[in-house]
C-alpha cells in the first residue's frame, strides 16, 4: 500500500511541478493567453507570476513529509478552483474559454482537460485522506 501511496504522491508532484515550470519557461504565451481570460484585469499580473510559483512550492512541499499536509490542502483546493473554472467554461458560463496551459496540455480540449482535472483532483483526494488517517 505505501507504494501505491507513493505513486499517487510522484504524481501529483509531476502534475504541479510540470505545469510550473512549463508557465514560467513560456512566459510570455502564457502572459498571452492570462490576458484572453475572463478574469479581473488587476488579477492578471498576480497570477502570471504567484500561479507558476504556488505550483512549484506546493510540488515541493509535497515531498517533505513535514508540510505534506498543507501542501495536499494546498493542491486540493487549486484544484478544485481549476477544475471549477474549466467546468464552468463548459457550461457556457464565459464568453470564450482559451486554455493558458502549457506543454501537453495546450493541446488538450476542454472535456479531456476536464476529466484529466477530475482524475488529479480525487487522487488529491485520496492522499489527503490517506494523509489525515496516519496520524495518531
Amino acid at each position: 500500500m505505501n507504494y501505491v501511496r507513493e505513486l499517487v504522491l510522484a504524481l501529483l508532484v509531476l502534475l504541479f511541478a510540470y505545469a510550473g515550470v512549463s508557465k514560467l519557461w513560456e512566459g510570455p504565451e502564457f502572459e498571452r493567453q492570462l490576458a484572453a481570460q475572463p478574469l479581473p484585469d488587476w488579477s492578471k499580473t498576480p497570477l502570471r507570476y504567484g500561479l507558476p510559483l504556488l505550483e512549484l512550492v506546493i510540488a515541493g512541499c509535497l515531498l517533505s513529509r513535514a508540510t505534506r499536509g498543507a501542501a495536499l490542502v494546498g493542491y486540493t483546493l487549486l484544484m478544485a478552483l481549476l477544475t471549477g473554472y474549466i467546468a464552468l467554461g463548459l457550461l457556457g458560463v464565459f464568453p470564450q474559454m482559451p486554455c493558458s496551459c502549457g506543454g501537453i496540455l495546450r493541446g488538450m480540449g476542454w472535456k479531456p482537460h476536464l476529466y484529466l482535472n477530475l482524475f488529479f483532483l480525487a487522487l488529491a483526494f485520496t492522499s489527503l485522506r490517506w494523509h489525515y488517517q496516519q496520524k495518531p
